[in-house]
């Protein structure tokens, strides 16, 4: 990282491990697509769950790949003085520290009969330059970020792109778990997250909410940490159709996150006029973040829905009485949805993605809508069903669109019936 590791670790480069993570929303527009060899991640780009990844300590690049079926060779050989150690290789921090510690300055036979010199830590700290070979804990990592940046806000003259990196670095580490909670512990979203929202500047305001939604994404904890801290005010005001569109995007993705398995934070959401905020930005927005916001409601509908499964009584109560479907299907989301594919349609009849998520949140609502346009799903019906025909064997994408179409014109046949 930037600011804390660039310095250590000189001679070994590459911190491999399985990184796992359940995405709460579409956090940018662009998906990593993983294969069989190392690809460079973008920053902002979504990661699948179960992946091989690494990070370059000097650099800071993150790479990805699918998961090997071989098992990790065993490193606990010494390292040699005629060794190269190739940045494809993979070490994490208990072998690095494994390695260190039976580093001898005698000689030792190598695989093949001659004599190889190992050198000793200090001789090999010495050629390094003196480069502190000590690891650091995420921890520690994280409470060295926040102090710096502490420091960095306290000077009259603040290096944006410094504090940016340090956000970043903060962002990448708040996926883990653990990480996240240790970020409340030291005040985090006092300290940096309320700060960097203050910030005149778009792009720190930018990565704070994307941070933000990190921390508290999958995390019940955080979650409340953040629910008793006034975020919900916070993530509303940048819902407002004068922010640039930058940030209404990612106050979505931040609110989303928040949202997401929180009942008690979805009836303070409708209680501070959450519904009125969300609708307004949905008239005046982009597409872009239009479908944003239907697969964000489309999610909290499906899981109030499943939550009449659930066997925890309290859990259940909670979603009952928030009931944010019919609350949103009271103020017109029904004619929302319909407009919004309409515009789609004759915007780009090629926009299948964008087409495919509104036809699913209006198959959801499609026994309670009544005034979806007939004719558009029926022309969509037809060029889905003819698309199907030119798929290839087992790719089942356009079918099921042209099946959501007739699920929905079916039920509004139903309707009119009765």
């Amino acid at each position: 990282m930037p600011h804390i590791i660039s310095k250590a670790l000189l001679f070994i480069v590459i911190f491999s491990f399985t990184y796992i993570q359940t995405s709460c929303d579409d956090q940018e527009d662009e998906e990593f697509v993983p294969t069989n060899e190392w690809q460079s991640i973008k920053t902002g780009q979504k990661v699948p769950q179960g992946l091989h990844y690494r990070i370059n300590l000097q650099t800071g690049t993150k790479e990805a790949k699918l998961l090997d079926n071989e098992k990790v060779n065993d490193r606990k050989d010494l390292l040699a003085t005629n060794v190269e150690v190739e940045e494809h290789k993979d070490f994490d921090v208990k072998e690095i520290k494994e390695a260190l510690k039976n580093l001898k300055s005698d000689e030792s036979k190598s695989e093949d009969g001659g004599k190889t010199k190992f050198r000793s830590y200090e001789e090999l700290k010495e050629d390094l330059g003196g480069v502190n070979l000590t690891s650091k804990t995420d921890a520690e990592i994280i409470s060295d970020l926040l102090e710096e940046h502490k420091n960095q806000i306290k000077n009259p003259k603040v290096d944006e792109n410094i504090i940016i990196s340090i956000l970043e670095d903060l962002n990448y580490l708040a996926h883990q778990f653990d990480n996240a909670l240790e970020f409340v512990r030291l005040n985090g979203f006092r300290d940096v997250i309320y700060k960097s929202l203050n910030s005149s500047s778009n792009p720190i305001q930018e990565i704070a909410l994307r941070l933000l939604g990190s921390l508290v994404q999958n995390n019940a904890r955080v979650q409340i940490h953040a629910l008793e801290t006034s975020s919900l005010h916070v993530l509303l005001r940048f819902l407002s159709p004068d922010e640039p569109v930058n940030l209404q995007s990612n106050a979505v993705f931040a609110l989303g996150c928040f949202l997401r398995r929180f009942p008690l934070a979805q009836q303070r959401f409708v209680e501070n006029g959450g519904i009125f905020v969300m609708l307004r930005l949905f008239e005046k927005s982009t597409l872009k973040i239009q479908v944003k916001i239907i697969t964000l409601l489309n999610d909290l509908f499906v899981e109030k829905r499943d939550s009449a499964e659930k066997s925890n009584k309290i859990v259940k109560s909670q979603y009952e009485s928030v009931n944010l479907e019919n609350q949103f299907i009271d103020q017109n989301w029904c004619l929302h949805l319909d407009r919004a594919l309409t515009i789609v349609v004759n915007a780009n009849l090629d926009d299948h993605d964008s087409i495919e998520k509104i036809l699913v949140a209006m198959k959801l609502l499609s026994n309670k809508c009544k005034h979806y346009d007939r004719e558009v799903l029926s022309t969509l019906r037809n060029r889905y069903e003819n698309l199907a025909q030119l798929e290839s064997k087992g790719d089942n994408f356009y079918r099921d669109i042209s099946l959501i179409c007739i699920h929905i014109l079916d039920e509004k046949s139903t309707k009119t019936e009765l």
